[in-house]
């Protein structure tokens, strides 16, 4: 939308978390190659999740390709790919992993005692640490 919108027109770029650009020219690559990379994730990611991928499993199955990944604009600064699918999958499907054990999760406050419990109590637990 920026591209078509402002970037026929725009003489100079100024976005966050990144540099100032000058010169159409330039501001079309840069808007260009953003949307490419976006749209790809975008398109990726909503595939993989129609097809059953979680929220908690689409950070190992999807990869930018090589020739987004490899340019000097589509660099990931702020977040990873891997975050920004995640992000992807919480936009249009919501947080949660389709585990009904954590829909409504206990507190760490209230689960650490319970992980203790289960593991053999402290003594067993600091017994293990040393040995690994």
């Amino acid at each position: 939308e920026a591209l078509y919108a402002y970037g026929q027109e725009a003489d100079v770029m100024i976005a966050s978390h990144n540099w100032p650009r000058w010169g159409n020219e330039r501001i079309q690559e840069v808007l260009k190659a953003n949307r490419d990379i976006y749209a790809h994730q975008n398109n990726q990611v909503l595939h993989y999740a129609n097809q059953g991928t979680t929220i908690n499993e689409i950070h190992n199955v999807y990869r930018a390709p090589q020739s987004l990944q490899d340019g000097w604009i589509t660099r990931f600064y702020h977040g990873s790919q891997e975050n920004n699918a995640r992000g992807v999958i919480n936009k249009y499907l919501g947080h949660w992993d389709t585990n009904p054990a954590t829909l409504i999760p206990l507190s760490p406050r209230d689960s650490a005692p319970l992980y203790v419990e289960m593991m053999g109590g402290s003594d067993r637990i600091m017994a293990k640490s040393v040995e690994l």
